[in-house]
């Protein structure tokens, strides 16, 4: 209910007042629920998903966002992301009472994050009165994993020595010490 508010300061000499008219408005009362982590075809129902988030792939977060307020809520969608992560989210139509809309944000940790580490990412909807926000931290999955390029002759003639070069390239985000075994076909020999 707005109206007038009236201020008074009254001593036993003089008495002061002042009149100011306050407008009251509704404000939204929404509501952020998780719903599911999709990665590559595989959906989980909590933000964890599988224990570790992997790096180089799109994390697909869903929550539904919903008004109880009998008043229209217009959020910006304004997602805040920690060191290195790329992302985006869908943007949230304006919703009255009662109105559920579902938003995803789509989240890639860089393949050069740390395995072990915990990057965050906030999402935050503000109408500029009404702000609700909601904070997920991150596992980075350790990546072994190596490229492979061959450079040398693709054909051999028999009694000759060949040379083949590997070049090996560790695209994963940990570190890789291992031996690397050739093994040739029947009656070849290799070192």
């Amino acid at each position: 209910k707005s109206g007038d508010i009236t201020f008074i300061l009254d001593g036993p000499l003089q008495s002061w007042q002042d009149q100011t008219p306050i407008n009251v408005i509704q404000l939204a009362e929404p509501i952020l629920t998780f719903v599911s982590l999709e990665i590559e075809g595989e959906t989980w129902s909590n933000e964890f998903g599988s224990g570790s988030h992997p790096t180089g792939k799109a994390l697909n977060y869903t929550w539904l966002v919903s008004n109880e307020a009998d008043t229209l809520w217009n959020p910006s969608t304004i997602l805040q992301l920690g060191s290195g992560l790329l992302g985006e989210c869908d943007n949230v139509e304006p919703l009255g009472k009662d109105d559920v809309e579902a938003m995803t944000c789509t989240v890639i940790i860089p393949a050069t994050a740390n395995p072990g580490s915990e990057p965050t990412f906030t999402v935050v909807l503000d109408d500029g009165s009404v702000s609700i926000q909601y904070q997920i931290s991150m596992s980075v999955a350790e990546v072994k994993e190596i490229s492979w390029k061959f450079e040398g002759a693709s054909n051999v003639e028999t009694g000759v020595e060949s040379t083949l070069q590997i070049t090996i390239t560790n695209t994963g985000n940990s570190l890789i010490s291992d031996r690397v075994s050739a093994i040739p076909p029947e009656g070849w020999t290799a070192a």
